[in-house]
């Protein structure tokens, strides 16, 4: 009789204390929460609508502006398609991490859904199966990657786009100190920093001419007088000095490949339309 007395007491109790709990709002908001997150990791999977990755024309010119906010430069079609196809991996992403619910207890923030997700990808990825003979071959391959690149000293002055032909001449015949125009002076630059200076053919434009000489040298938004005054020849690269970096080098691309593959097995559930033209028409 005591026992069933005491079975029927806590009984009661557990009763009282699971009553009083639900009453919490606290303990209302972790069941909701809970359901939502199983709700979503059940389901795992996008709606018909949401393969569909429509790239209007507002978002091609979004994308033209930030490419020309990012680098000062337009981009050509190649290079705009390439960051196109970039920025349409991103939107692949970003939708498969909130389709496996890692936006859960995050902000709704795509650059980090995108990274989750990639994480997930990479932590399925294994680059082993290589050896010292993958990674001698991929080196002699690729050897220029680790080459120290020739620097130059080089002068430069901006250009009115008004009367620029004229500065040009003054400045090319010795008299552009008389007419005030300011010489800027940059020291060690690599080919890729010139060209980043002054547009992407820049260093092509120079290195079509002697050195001292003062060349025009022209952009989609500046015109410059430029000139090369010394240059440090380039340095091969020897794979012992560089086995190290060229190691960690050759097992990101190992893996960037096998990234690659699983993202086209992702892509290929999705419809991606075009716009009939892609480069914008206003490039200004």
């Amino acid at each position: 009789m005591t026992s069933i007395l005491v079975k029927q007491a806590s009984g009661s109790l557990m009763q009282n204390l699971f009553k009083s709990a639900i009453a919490q709002p606290i303990f209302q908001f972790f069941i909701i929460a809970a359901v939502l997150y199983t709700a979503i990791y059940m389901s795992g999977k996008l709606s018909g609508d949401e393969y569909n990755v429509n790239i209007s024309d507002k978002v091609t010119n979004d994308l033209y502006s930030r490419y020309k906010s990012e680098y000062g430069l337009a981009p050509d079609e190649v290079t705009f398609r390439a960051y196109l196809d970039d920025w349409m991996q991103e939107e692949i992403l970003f939708r498969e991490a909130k389709a496996m619910g890692l936006d859960i207890g995050d902000e709704m923030i795509r650059e980090r859904l995108v990274r989750k997700f990639k994480d997930v990808l990479l932590g399925e990825i294994s680059t082993g199966g290589w050896d010292e003979k993958d990674l001698q071959k991929w080196f002699n391959e690729n050897s220029s990657l680790f080459d120290v690149p020739p620097l130059f000293d080089i002068e430069e002055i901006a250009l009115n786009k008004s009367t620029y032909q004229a500065q040009f001449e003054s400045i090319v015949s010795d008299e552009y100190k008389a007419v005030d125009l300011k010489t800027r002076k940059f020291y060690g630059r690599s080919p890729a920093n010139i060209n980043q200076l002054f547009g992407k053919d820049a260093i092509n434009t120079l290195g079509n001419h002697d050195e001292g000489g003062w060349v025009l040298i022209k952009n989609a938004e500046s015109l410059h007088a430029v000139r090369i005054t010394k240059i440090v020849a380039s340095q091969k690269s020897n794979f012992e000095d560089v086995r190290v970096r060229a190691s960690q080098i050759y097992k990101d691309q190992l893996m960037k490949e096998q990234l690659n593959i699983r993202l086209s097995d992702i892509a290929a559930k999705y419809e991606i339309s075009f716009p009939e033209q892609l480069i914008p028409t206003q490039r200004d």
